[in-house]
């Protein structure tokens, strides 16, 4: 399978939790299990790079509440699972504006960078407080000059180490792609799926990976 990154917007945390009569705050951390289980499993497939959408710019926009809830996860997350990851040899990394997360947490961010940089199986890129605009407006005020081509904006996005999106895949049944890797899925095939993410397991993994498959990539040729 000619597969060199996937994406995935993790959307339905909270339709999840209305559906099952339980708080906001349980739907995500029943979405952080769902991704837990997919690093662990997606070593297997050979792919080197994963990217997931775990917080848009456009979420600051929700109650005091939810965010504090979330960011109080993401702490937990990074002290926890972010390690697991490690233990697995998963090289982690994140892109986004830190700016609204506390010392701490930014602190926490740039040490994981640090330590798993090396890790040999595959790049789990993870996308905080992230808009794909915003990524390009980020670029452009990096490049100091008067032609620019794809190949500067690409080198002075949040990491550029990342390629092009190969196959995007998108939880809870909506069909956008609410500004997420604006630049980097310009060819990217796009898989929709009714499954709220916390529902998302290897088996509807793989369905995506079979979709993925029979599709005919030609990139306009």
């Amino acid at each position: 399978m000619n597969l060199n990154h996937i994406a995935i917007i993790m959307d339905g945390n909270r339709r999840w939790a209305t559906l099952h009569n339980t708080s906001i705050r349980n739907g995500h951390k029943k979405g952080a299990e769902t991704l837990m289980n997919l690093c662990k499993n997606f070593k297997k497939y050979a792919i080197p790079h994963l990217t997931v959408y775990a917080f848009s710019n456009e979420n600051n926009r929700r109650s005091s509440e939810e965010k504090d809830n979330i960011f109080s996860m993401l702490e937990e997350y990074l002290d926890g699972d972010i390690k697991k990851l490690q233990q697995e040899n998963i090289k982690v990394q994140f892109i986004g504006d830190f700016s609204v997360f506390s010392q701490k947490i930014q602190e926490k961010i740039t040490k994981i960078h640090s330590i798993t940089h090396k890790n040999p199986f595959y790049t789990l890129n993870v996308a905080l407080n992230y808009g794909g605009r915003q990524e390009i407006c980020y670029a452009f005020s990096k490049i100091q000059k008067r032609d620019i081509t794809d190949k500067d904006v690409s080198q002075n996005l949040y990491q550029p180490n990342i390629p092009d999106v190969d196959f995007l895949i998108r939880t809870g049944g909506m069909q956008r792609l609410s500004n997420f890797l604006t630049w980097q899925t310009t060819y990217a095939e796009l898989y929709f799926c009714k499954c709220l993410w916390p529902d998302f397991n290897e088996h509807e993994f793989k369905t995506a990976l079979d979709f993925y498959q029979i599709q005919q990539r030609n990139f306009g040729y």
